[in-house]
């Protein structure tokens, strides 16, 4: 959340801040190069929930950033304390493996291979604090101050669904998530366990705990990782972990921007502790680590015979930019470590966000047929092109009257001689053909295939659409928009797309490597990985002429 005030303390000394800052448009806070140590942050901001970060570690000469989640108030006459909770780790077990007694958690506890976690909340007041859930996370954080952290569940494209939805104990008077058993997912050594909790007025804290995590199986020798793929996404609304699904597989709540990375590494990790994701702004590097994965991000075989398998974790770390070249490189670990060679490399687009222009808002007397024109905002994101599907739907009633444009395609392709030119494509309702629409160059195409009523002019950056431009193709007369009638219109999905190398034609090797999604609705084919729909539109209403 943008403009919230972020006061720092030294943790456990809540007496006096010792800085005081503002979190930028991107919800970012940076604190320059304060003493090494560990510290709370707790953030305010009017009619929001209240939201506490306990332990957040500053390095040494380091300017410390972060992107803490604080959310609106669900009712902003509510309280804005934030939960109180108690961490606790299994201390005997019983003969059945149930665990017997608890002890509390305490910085610098060991473990072997899993993190065995228990949370649950303490009165605020005499009435308990009713949990929404409560999630749990495994963080790494290098010399750099750089973050790192992965969310155990289900799903290559697991970021978030750590959650555990809290239970009712009588014996505490409050909500109890049970034993949680994270897995260590390749890392040893000195780590953070992460807890959040998020109660039913958004109010949010979380807790940075340094723990040591102990690996007992043999390490055995590796092979470097092979196909390394980037993959970036932009979106034009935040993901938030308020709007999942009940088994989310998104990445992190509270972010816009993230890079899925994947990779192939062999069926039987055997020997393998474990993958170090590394990223760099320059392909020579320098190369930091911004991300770990183990056998539970990686996918089961694809069959019983097949010799790799495929291995996804997200990069969402708060040093990530917009438009910005980002090469990836994974290091698989064990008795050694094997680096992949040609680094993945993505280009992190800014936000799409197509601007529709005529007919404009609130505007009356709009033909029956009208052309439809919307501001890209594309190609200067460098962008290589962009998909939308364009939608009219009645005002009254809310029905869609019909689509302007089905999976509409404006790119930048390639003529016969590999000129690089603009392509406008359609895939027309209930037919696999693309028909392809030149702005500038038909000479080589078929002629029943090319329709120039859709245009795309460069200089002002407009892309014209007739209404119903398709049913021409399709040997269907048009249908009229109703006279004297109110109508809205809006691009029901769209999203822009970028090439590995946007200067050549796609192939197998030049696969998209970036996403700008603007709006992403569906509930089948979706583009934003993961469970969370990206719902966004900007509607014009229009009335048309007598």
């Amino acid at each position: 959340m943008a403009d919230s005030t972020v006061y720092l303390y030294r943790s456990g000394e809540r007496t006096t801040a010792v800085g005081k800052s503002t979190t930028n448009a991107q919800g970012y806070v940076e604190f320059a190069k304060i003493p090494e140590g560990s510290y709370d942050l707790v953030f305010i901001k009017s009619k929001s929930a209240g939201s506490e970060f306990d332990g957040a570690v500053a390095k040494s000469n380091i300017n410390t950033r972060l992107k803490i989640a604080q959310f609106e108030s669900a009712d902003p006459n509510a309280t804005a304390d934030v939960p109180k909770l108690k961490l606790e780790i299994p201390a005997t077990f019983k003969a059945t493996g149930e665990v017997n007694t608890w002890a509390p958690l305490t910085a610098g506890a060991s473990f072997n291979n899993t993190v065995d976690v228990r949370a649950y909340t303490v009165k605020n007041s005499e009435t308990p604090r009713i949990m929404r859930y409560f999630l749990f996370s495994l963080v790494s954080i290098d010399a750099n101050g750089t973050w790192a952290d992965v969310r155990p569940g289900a799903g290559l494209y697991t970021q978030d669904p750590g959650y555990v939805t809290p239970g009712i104990d009588p014996n505490l008077q409050g909500q109890d998530s049970g034993l949680v058993s994270l897995d260590a997912t390749g890392l040893s050594g000195d780590i953070y366990l992460q807890v959040v909790g998020l109660d039913f007025n958004y109010n949010r804290v979380a807790y940075l705990v340094p723990i040591k995590l102990n690996r007992t199986a043999a390490a055995g020798s590796v092979v470097a990782p092979a196909n390394v793929r980037a993959v970036s996404y932009t979106l034009s609304t935040r993901i938030d972990y308020l709007y999942r699904t009940p088994t989310p597989d998104a990445p992190t709540s509270g972010t816009n921007l993230w890079v899925t990375t994947s990779w192939d590494a062999p069926a039987n990790l055997t020997g393998f502790t474990g993958f170090r994701v590394l990223r760099a702004t320059a392909p020579e590097g320098p190369y930091g680590q911004v991300a770990f994965a183990g056998s539970a991000q990686c996918a089961a075989p694809a069959s019983p015979t097949a010799t790799t398998r495929r291995c996804t974790v997200n990069d969402n770390t708060a040093t990530l930019t917009t438009n910005q070249d980002y090469f990836y490189k994974v290091v698989a670990v064990g008795s050694n470590e094997a680096t992949s060679t040609a680094p993945a490399v993505t280009h992190t687009l800014p936000e799409f966000k197509p601007q529709l222009v005529y007919p404009g808002k609130d505007v009356h007397d709009v033909e029956l047929l009208p052309n439809y024109t919307v501001k890209m905002n594309l190609f200067n994101t460098g962008a290589t092109g962009a998909v939308m599907d364009l939608r009219v739907a009645d005002f009254i009633t809310g029905e869609s009257y019909a689509y302007a444009a089905k999976r509409l395609t404006l790119r930048k392709g390639f003529d016969a001689n590999n000129k690089q030119e603009t392509q406008i494509l359609s895939n027309l309702t209930g037919t696999s053909n693309y028909f392809v629409f030149r702005d500038s160059w038909a000479t080589d195409a078929d002629p029943a295939t090319v329709n120039d009523t859709v245009t795309y002019d460069a200089a002002s950056d407009i892309l014209t659409v007739p209404h119903q431009y398709e049913t021409d193709l399709l040997g269907t007369a048009k249908v009229p928009l109703q006279a004297n009638r109110r109508y809205s219109w809006f691009i029901n999905a769209g999203y822009a797309y970028r090439l590995t190398d946007p200067t050549k034609a796609a192939s197998a090797t030049n696969y998209v490597a970036a996403y700008s999604v603007y709006s992403d609705p569906s509930d089948t084919v979706r583009v934003v990985p993961g469970g969370v729909k990206q719902g966004y539109a900007e509607v014009n209403d229009f009335t048309t002429r007598q």
